[in-house]
């Protein structure tokens, strides 16, 4: 109910009574009052070190510990004890000296790690035209796009983790939007809130699930997020978290600042029913293997996949088996009208460093790109990768984006570990020249390895009975 003037003028006054109540009781502060404890000489030498560094530099090390899974706080730039016990933790997993202070080689390796992590889950900034909003997506996770009242949901398929966006009229009354949010309810618990004049962070849980609410007001009205994931998955998804809340901006190219000072301990606050609404069921997944175009409407693949694939399709046109070319363990089909990038084949037979395709959601074309060990002994090679569900066929591709390989074949069933396939050894059929030169190691480019996405086909098949 709405407070009336004379309620909150009332309020005012005694609000400022009590507190010149409080300070009058207050004891004097000491004339020299003691100065804070001093950091110990190794955590001191980390910070020397660090604030050396030129702001930009720092905040990438903040950013890229949050995706090695070592920081859960602000990537502000700001040396504290977080970010200390986060360096000392990536240098313990390493096996590097753990001293807080990291070494040019440490450094580059902490920042392929995030990487990969971040390729691993296409995670990119966007800008949504929906809501104008600028933020940070993990889009081999959240691959269904649905348009709501004031704004979008982005979510994942089963619909347990979701981003939802949301653009609102101006507030006449920003702080009761907040006092609003900050209740507790029926199986709804408030484990955090921070509140400033023109922005307010709420997270706790609710049914069995984290929330993470963040809105500011500014230029155009009110525009915020929610994050929800469920709180068994926390240990892979708080991260997330953290790193989508690292990248908000509002109003982006205004000055309006929406970072708190420091992140909540745990994750994502929840949506109201009035700002968010269930998106449609999900169809099973289909039966599919994969290959890679080669250009000339030629696919390859694994000849082990498509022996499993029954009545094969590619683009709904049916696929002549008996027409096909087998070489090895590979097998490369003809398929008219395809006109999709071709990948160009490696000439390394032992790429240092290597990468997998698969198709998460056909539909939309979204592309799971993740990192991948390269393991041959003698003559078998295989490949320790997260691949999505049927990755026979899956192609290999070097940090170039050259087809290196094929995945043998797959489980058409996988676990799934907070919102994320885990990795899992594949057989590979090797495409590299036999007795080539090993690949000299070089810096994986995600630019070059994204763009070999789109030469990912999908060959549909039918179930066999």
């Amino acid at each position: 109910m709405p407070h009336s003037m004379s309620a909150i003028v009332i309020a005012s006054l005694l609000a400022t009574s009590t507190l010149a109540l409080a300070q009058a009781q207050r004891p004097a502060a000491p004339a020299n009052p003691p100065a804070a404890p001093a950091l110990d000489p190794a955590q001191a030498a980390s910070k020397a070190a660090f604030d050396r560094l030129d702001e930009t530099e720092r905040k990438a090390i903040q950013n890229d510990l949050i995706w090695s899974g070592d920081f859960n706080g602000v990537a502000g730039g700001e040396f504290g004890r977080r970010t200390y016990d986060a360096m000392l933790g990536f240098e313990r997993r390493t096996g590097g000296v753990a001293d807080g202070i990291l070494t040019p080689p440490e450094r580059a390796s902490l920042k392929r790690a995030a990487d990969e992590a971040r390729l691993a889950l296409r995670f990119a900034e966007i800008n949504d035209a929906a809501t104008g909003i600028r933020i940070g997506l993990p889009a081999a996770l959240l691959t269904q796009r649905i348009a709501v009242d004031n704004g979008v949901v982005w979510r994942r398929a089963d619909g347990a983790v979701s981003l939802q966006l949301v653009k609102l009229p101006p507030a006449q009354a920003f702080a009761d939007l907040f006092e609003q949010m900050r209740q507790d309810g029926p199986g709804r618990k408030v484990t955090y809130r921070l509140q400033r004049p023109d922005w307010f962070v709420v997270s706790g849980e609710e049914g069995g699930r984290k929330f993470y609410t963040r809105l500011a007001q500014g230029p155009g009205g009110v525009r915020g997020y929610t994050f929800r994931y469920p709180a068994d998955q926390a240990v892979t998804l708080d991260r997330i978290m953290i790193a989508i809340a690292n990248t908000f901006e509002p109003f982006p190219g205004t000055d309006v600042a929406v970072n708190p000072s420091r992140a909540p301990a745990a994750g994502p606050a929840a949506p109201t029913p009035a700002l968010i609404q269930p998106g449609p069921r999900v169809a099973e997944a289909r039966h599919a293997i994969s290959g890679a175009s080669l250009g000339g409407g030629r696919v390859i693949t694994s000849r082990a996949a498509l022996a499993s694939c029954a009545s094969p399709t590619i683009n709904g046109q049916p696929v002549d088996t008996a027409a096909a070319t087998t070489t090895g363990d590979a097998v490369t089909l003809t398929v008219a009208g395809l006109n999709q990038p071709a990948l160009q084949l490696a000439a390394a037979a032992s790429p240092a460093r290597v990468f997998t395709l698969s198709l998460e959601d056909a539909a939309q074309r979204a592309v799971m790109v993740a990192a991948g060990r390269w393991e041959a002994t003698g003559s078998a090679v295989r490949v320790t990768s997260a691949l999505q569900i049927g990755p026979g066929g899956a192609p290999v591709v070097d940090g170039q984006g050259r087809l290196v390989g094929l995945v043998r074949e797959g489980p058409r069933n996988q676990r799934i570990v907070g919102g994320i396939v885990p990795e899992a050894s594949y057989a590979v059929v090797p495409l590299a020249p036999a007795g080539a030169a090993p690949a000299q190691a070089a810096e994986p480019s995600p630019r070059l390895v994204n763009a070999a996405a789109a030469s990912l086909v999908e060959i549909r098949c039918a179930r066999r009975q």
